[in-house]
């Protein structure tokens, strides 16, 4: 027997099943692969003080490396997961692309 669901119960089971897991991981990755946009470093001294060691002085640098790990996270990085890319789960790609296509595009 099928039992019909309203769209308020629908709503509540996907609002339960919802995680930002894969976003953190996402960033958690982009931070530690991309020093210049890794988080402040503490010192020692007086007052919780921070030192942004590895920060860009250019913002338009950081944009540009953006794009470019965007690329590389959808299109050729592999998931241990799922053995594809998530362009290819969507659809969008065939295989994995080749890094050298994307920075000597």
């Amino acid at each position: 027997m099928i039992i019909p669901l309203n769209i308020a119960q629908i709503c509540i089971y996907l609002y339960l099943k919802a995680t930002l897991k894969s976003t953190d991981r996402y960033f958690m990755q982009l931070r530690r692969m991309i020093s210049l946009i890794e988080r402040p470093i503490s010192t020692a001294s007086a007052n919780q003080r921070r030192w942004h060691g590895y920060h860009a002085y250019n913002p338009n640098v950081i944009v540009k490396l953006l794009t470019i790990y965007r690329a590389y996270y959808n299109f050729v990085k592999v998931s241990d997961k799922h053995g594809t890319t998530p362009a290819q789960r969507l659809g969008l790609a065939r295989a994995p692309a080749d890094i050298n296509s994307i920075i000597y595009f």
